[in-house]
């Protein structure tokens, strides 16, 4: 099956848990918009691994600049007042691309 980020094809909390793994990254400038589309779907848990724009070097702020990634994943999260249950840098092979995991609550029923 084949959706679109911005416009899932699910009901309204229809998964415990939405995991993204650089699935949002080529979409800069519609943070908010896919923000909203996964948390929407999200009924405990959204959980992504994502870029961190923040902390890039410079040279990978303007790489991911020039690609069009994903930039102030942190901030639009907080301005969105999505609960973020956890934020952490994680490991990855790319120093100018870091990842960081962000672990966003929604609750229980």
């Amino acid at each position: 099956m084949v959706g679109d980020m911005f416009d899932l094809p699910f009901k309204d909390g229809q998964f415990d848990i939405v995991f993204t793994s650089h699935a949002m990254e080529p979409n800069g400038g519609r943070e908010v918009a896919a923000l909203r589309e996964l948390w929407r779907v999200a009924r405990r848990m959204l959980i992504l691994f994502e870029p961190d724009y923040d902390r890039a070097p410079p040279q990978g702020k303007k790489r991911m600049e020039r690609l069009g990634y994903v930039k102030n994943l942190r901030r639009y999260i907080r301005e969105l007042r999505m609960p973020c249950a956890e934020y952490a840098p994680f490991v990855t092979g790319n120093p100018l691309n870091p990842t960081s995991v962000f672990c966003l609550w929604k609750g229980a029923d």
